[in-house]
């Protein structure tokens, strides 16, 4: 299906229960693309900060898929445990850099790095992380967990192409 040239304004991404993503435009009442994948729920999308026709997804059946928008089938999967992702971001710094959170570890992609492995593990111990955010000033993630803690990580060596490190701070 050829997409429309419409500005990014105006589409979003809606992830299924069955595991679609579907193109969608306010000005549309159809899906303007469908993309399949998944094959259990799509927990979270994200646009990429660099380029307007790349998006992450991440889905209980345990993985992440990159993606281009005009293509219904993901560029690249990603999966180093065989347990839920529930969110995932890019980074708002590095171009090859996003996080993929699941309740018991945080991971840290840097394709640079590697397509194959994470760059970095965070251990999420006794509690269940829940929420990521990447800060765009400093070279540093924030963590949620389910005890209302929140930990700043600070970031060594991403984006650059060589082994990532990590620093934790708790607030």
């Amino acid at each position: 299906m050829c997409i429309p040239q419409i500005s990014i304004n105006y589409i979003y991404l809606a992830g299924t229960r069955d595991g679609f993503i579907h193109l969608c435009s306010v000005f549309r009442p159809y899906f303007l693309e469908t993309y399949e994948k998944h094959f259990l729920p799509v927990n979270s999308i994200e646009w990429s900060p660099f380029s307007p026709d790349l998006f992450l997804s991440c889905s209980s059946d345990w993985t992440v898929q990159l993606w281009r928008r005009d293509n219904p089938k993901p560029i690249l999967g990603f999966s180093s445990s065989q347990t839920a992702v529930y969110g995932v971001r890019w980074s708002p710094k590095w171009p090859t850099v996003f996080a993929a959170l699941k309740a018991e570890q945080l991971e840290i992609w840097d394709l640079k790095i590697s397509i194959l492995d994470p760059a970095l593990v965070l251990k999420a111990g006794a509690v269940e992380f829940t929420s990521v955010q990447f800060c765009s000033e400093a070279d540093t993630v924030v963590v949620g967990d389910t005890h209302g803690e929140v930990k700043v990580h600070q970031l060594h060596n991403l984006g650059v192409g060589s082994d990532g490190q990590v620093n934790n701070t708790q607030i």
